[in-house]
């Protein structure tokens, strides 16, 4: 091959090589973009100044922008900025920029090429300290004058502690406790190991899980029917909120990028277990109480209970079980069919005697269920 096709050809290399540069720059992973969007940007993404995309991400209010990345978890740049045009504001004065004396500093620099510096040989030594102060005022960039990101601290959907130890499957109560903020302004203290679900699941809870008929195969095998399903731990909440973000769908945090991680907010605090599995599920309350649940047949005892009354809705039987709960009274649940329909049945009790049958019933009507009657 002669020369001079050698010649063309690294010249075609050494330019190739020039303009794909800029292209790997831009595969750089950036945690967080340039400039912020104004504070009436409406949009689920735009683009920074450096070219590459941001995809809005956030819950109850909070934003945070996220880096849109590909598969190979690169970033998606070289895009037209969304807000090139905007000017960017000049940096406030700030009074460290003051003490930089830029041009006392040229001057002792050039002191030497002047033919009357020879003489003052001390002259040297001061010039050799405020070229060093020269670097402060390269720090002075516009991106100090970047407008700070508003993080509102707004509570997410509040989860119910319910802060109960259960002897079987056993989990151990740490005993380091945790405090954490109540729906009222107050505060609570709980385990890190406590139970805790949103407040929306715990009333719409079922009692067993889903059981297949013979014949039947489920359709799904993702744990969608698990009733244990939405329960976690107050430890688990927080971790999930550094991998996580809050959003639906939950989106990957990328690593790197700062994750805000808040603390639970408790709607009350229940006695109730979590969904049961098995017979005989003993449990003890944060107040030491214990109480024993079984699933087995309900065996002939000579106690009595007060009727409050039939609930078409597990919601609203739970609420009437918390406020009578709130009384001071023991409340029990029963399931009873009307026109086809399986009614919750509210229960209060048991009384072993007349007399604390009376007192009971007396207590329940105070409570605002006029109707209660002995049962």
């Amino acid at each position: 091959m002669p020369f001079t096709s050698l010649r063309n050809l690294a010249l075609i290399a050494a330019a190739c090589g020039g303009i794909a540069a800029p292209a790997g720059a831009q595969q750089a992973f950036v945690a967080e973009p340039v400039n912020l969007p104004p504070a009436d940007f409406t949009g689920d993404q735009f683009v920074d100044n450096d070219g590459c995309i941001f995809v809005r991400a956030g819950f109850d209010g909070k934003t945070t922008w996220v880096p849109r990345v590909t598969r190979s978890r690169e970033p998606v740049c070289g895009q037209e900025p969304t807000f090139a045009a905007a000017a960017v504001p000049e940096p406030a004065e700030e009074p460290a920029v003051e003490t930089v004396e830029a041009p006392s500093a040229l001057a002792a620099v050039e002191a030497p090429k002047s033919p009357r510096a020879a003489a003052p040989a001390t002259a040297a030594s001061p010039a050799a300290q405020p070229a060093a102060a020269a670097t402060p005022a390269r720090s002075a960039r516009p991106q100090a004058s970047v407008p700070p990101r508003i993080v509102r601290s707004a509570p997410p959907r509040a989860p119910v502690a319910a802060d109960a130890r259960w002897d079987r499957p056993a989990p151990r109560i740490a005993p380091s406790a945790e405090v954490i903020p109540t729906a009222g302004g107050g505060t609570m203290v709980v385990a890190e190991s406590s139970w805790i679900v949103p407040d929306q699941v715990f009333e719409s809870r079922v009692e067993r899980g889903v059981t297949i008929p013979p014949g039947y195969e489920p359709a799904w095998e993702d744990g969608r029917l698990n009733p244990w399903r939405a329960w976690q731990k107050v430890a688990g909440f927080r971790a999930t909120q550094r991998v996580w973000t809050s959003t639906v769908p939950r989106i990957g945090i990328p690593e790197g990028v700062p994750a805000t991680v808040e603390d639970p907010v408790a709607v009350y605090r229940t006695t109730a277990p979590a969904p049961r599995t098995g017979t005989g599920v003993r449990y003890v309350t944060d107040d030491g109480r214990r109480a024993v649940v079984s699933t087995s047949g309900a065996a002939a005892q000579p106690a009595r209970f007060v009727r409050v009354g039939l609930f078409s809705s597990q919601g609203g039987a739970d609420a009437a079980a918390r406020r009578l709960h709130s009384a001071g009274l023991p409340v029990r649940f029963g399931t009873q069919r009307h026109d086809g329909r399986s009614l919750r049945a509210v229960l209060v009790g048991p009384f072993t005697s007349d007399a604390a049958l009376r007192d009971g019933l007396a207590q329940t009507r105070r409570a605002g269920y006029a109707d209660a009657v002995a049962h």
